[in-house]
């Protein structure tokens, strides 16, 4: 192996290494609100992405083992991520209106999001030591990179994987589910960027923060269904009949500039073949 080679996969390792350190580190301070939540999710996220990017070079047991135990870490915070979201969205959408009519709306929908925060609890201290041990795993046997090859060859299969579920997601048909779906590979394949990029000089910096400003977006398209969900289960009598009306209204009018948004910057991000777009791995 060429020792230019040698080098980057190094960088490359170095850079997963380093997000274990920064999550095992951020597991050992006390916990403090949404932002650290959304800190910890990130970390575990981004090491998900890691593993997609090993997936045909480790057996497909273990592979789904650590997967399935960082997916439900990950799924206990964003639970109540999701809660704690939804009053930080409407409170933006009243700020953004000034009908009369939907602010009574949003704020009759608040008053019963403080029943929905006061269940938003997490068990630190279970979650912290299963995901310190398989931190430990993780970093055993998950890290190693072989060559520049194959780790093209893996983002390869991801971008084509995004762009097939983009077909999906814009299509005129298209469900929350082929919009949350897009979301979790656009994410996906920024991480994988990310860590690749620590390798190349950050050949690929543009085109990542195209795909971080892209997963944003569908990121609040995805707040949009959450908020939704929570309308359906509140009470007939503690939101009439025009009020619901007036926040279908609101979310759609949100949903509609974010998916106007989104394709535009999707279309400016994936206009390339996938050899093209993987062409700073060299």
């Amino acid at each position: 192996m060429a020792k230019k080679q040698k080098i980057r996969l190094q960088r490359i390792e170095e850079a997963v290494q380093s997000d274990i350190d920064q999550l095992v580190q951020l597991l050992k301070e006390k916990p403090a609100g949404a932002e650290y939540i959304h800190r910890v999710r990130v970390h575990i996220k981004r090491l998900r992405a890691w593993l997609r990017l090993q997936r045909v070079k480790i057996d497909e047991f273990y592979w789904k083992d650590m997967d399935t135990y960082l997916r439900d870490h990950a799924l206990s915070l964003g639970q109540v991520r999701d809660k704690q979201i939804t009053s930080e969205k409407l409170q933006k959408f009243a700020t953004r209106t000034t009908s009369a009519d939907e602010v009574t709306a949003i704020n009759r929908v608040l008053r019963n999001c403080k029943d929905l925060e006061a269940t938003a609890t997490i068990d630190w201290g279970g979650l912290k030591q299963g995901l310190l041990a398989d931190l430990s795993m993780y970093r055993e046997y998950y890290i190693c990179v072989h060559s520049i090859k194959e780790l093209r060859t893996d983002l390869k299969r991801q971008y084509k994987r995004t762009r097939n579920s983009a077909r999906n997601a814009y299509a005129e048909t298209a469900r929350f589910e082929d919009l949350h779906r897009l979301r979790k590979d656009v994410k996906t394949l920024n991480y994988q960027v990310g860590f690749l990029n620590k390798g190349f000089n950050n050949r690929a910096k543009p085109v990542k923060k195209k795909l971080a400003m892209l997963g944003e977006l569908l990121g609040h398209v995805h707040d949009i269904d959450v908020i939704q969900h929570y309308i359906n289960q509140i009470p007939a009598r503690q939101l009439y009949k025009a009020q619901r009306a007036c926040m279908a209204r609101i979310l759609e009018r949100e949903l509609q500039q974010l998916l106007l948004e989104s394709r535009a910057l999707y279309d400016s991000t994936f206009c390339d073949p996938a050899k093209d777009f993987i062409s700073f791995i060299k």
